[in-house]
């Protein structure tokens, strides 16, 4: 496991999380592929939540998205990579 991924674990393990809605989730789910959406400053929490649970993230081409799907792949999120201004996905 990578040290990004590691702590992330870790600072994870100190945090209550309380999920609202989760019902829907479960019966979204349940019916089929769901896309999450949200802003950049979820990306934390969200990424430490949804661990090992077979998500695939959309990370861009470049360098910093380089470093994040290091992270994520440590994470056990799949990964689809692309970017609007090269290539798209």
């Amino acid at each position: 496991m990578g040290l990004v991924a590691w702590m992330l674990r870790v600072l994870a393990a100190t945090w209550r999380v309380r999920v609202q809605g989760r019902e829907a989730l479960d019966e979204a789910l349940a019916a089929g592929p769901v896309v999450y959406g949200f802003l950049h400053g979820e990306l934390l929490a969200l990424t430490a939540l949804h661990a090992d649970q077979g998500v695939v993230g959309v990370v861009s081409r470049s360098r910093d998205g380089q470093r994040l799907s290091r992270a994520l792949r440590s994470l056990g999120y799949g990964l689809a990579r692309g970017s609007s201004s090269r290539a798209a996905l």
